[in-house]
């Protein structure tokens, strides 16, 4: 410029030459807001003209938005910081939790990785290039496409094997005939290519939508077929393994995107 200052643009040329020296990187990621997509794609443009044939990915995502729709603000118009909303939706996922299981041992433990999965949840479950509406009462309900709800759907799937005192054996998959029993098996065979989709595409909604899918799967066949009542022995043996890999497919997922999954709650 003419007062010898720089240009953004000309700043990360140089960053991104800087970074390619010192880390000689196959590929980078920038993860930064969408309305900065142009500048990226005119970023990776000119570092390609300039002979520097690497993988760039610039990797959009949109704004948080209040109930109302504009960005996310107090009363007095200032920033929201990260750690009041985590305090408040914890206290919140407390009071939800006493009123659903008040013997609860370890409510503070459960309530803060509930707070923590509703809130990471709520933000991956939507496409990363769209704004999010931070709702805190819809994305801490135990009930819709939310992190809680997979959390308990999990917590239902352990406290049945821990009923059942269930450890892994030999089963016949032949006798899972029920719509609702096969219905869950083709969504467990789909985990694998939806988080090689998700990676691919850097889009863990991918991964996020598919879990409320098979955890709705997973709840009908909990209240359409019976694990403790049935007496066939080989179908009960058979179903409670469904109930395990359905578990083990939650909890996998949920980790993946950075939840933990509790074992009761």
């Amino acid at each position: 410029k003419s007062d010898e200052s720089t240009t953004y643009a000309s700043r990360d040329v140089a960053a991104l030459i800087d970074r390619i020296d010192e880390f000689n990187f196959d590929s980078i990621l920038y993860v930064v807001g969408h309305e900065q997509s142009l500048h990226f794609e005119q970023l990776f443009k000119l570092m390609k003209m300039l002979g520097f044939e690497k993988t760039y990915v610039h990797i959009a995502f949109g704004l948080y938005l209040s109930p109302e729709g504009g960005k996310m603000a107090t009363r007095k118009g200032k920033a929201v910081f990260m750690e009041d909303v985590l305090e408040e939706t914890i206290a919140l996922a407390k009071k939800t939790i006493e009123e659903k299981n008040p013997d609860l041992k370890n409510k503070d433990e459960v309530a803060r990785s509930v707070a923590v999965g509703a809130i990471f949840f709520g933000d991956l479950l939507n496409d990363r290039v769209k704004d999010v509406v931070f709702d805190l009462k819809r994305i801490l309900s135990f009930e819709g496409d939310t992190g809680p709800y997979l959390m308990y759907t999990h917590a239902r799937a352990a406290s049945i094997l821990k009923k059942a005192k269930f450890k892994s054996k030999s089963f016949d998959a032949s006798l899972l005939q029920e719509p609702s029993e096969i219905k869950v098996i083709k969504l467990l065979s789909k985990f694998s290519s939806r988080v090689e989709d998700s990676l691919k595409q850097y889009k863990p909604h991918i991964l996020a939508q598919y879990l409320i899918e098979f955890g709705r799967a997973f709840n009908e066949f909990y209240h359409k077929c019976s694990c403790m009542g049935e007496k066939d022995k080989s179908v009960q043996v058979a179903r409670l393994t469904l109930v395990e890999a359905s578990r083990q497919v939650i909890e996998n997922g949920l980790r993946l995107l950075g939840i933990s999954a509790p074992g009761e709650m």
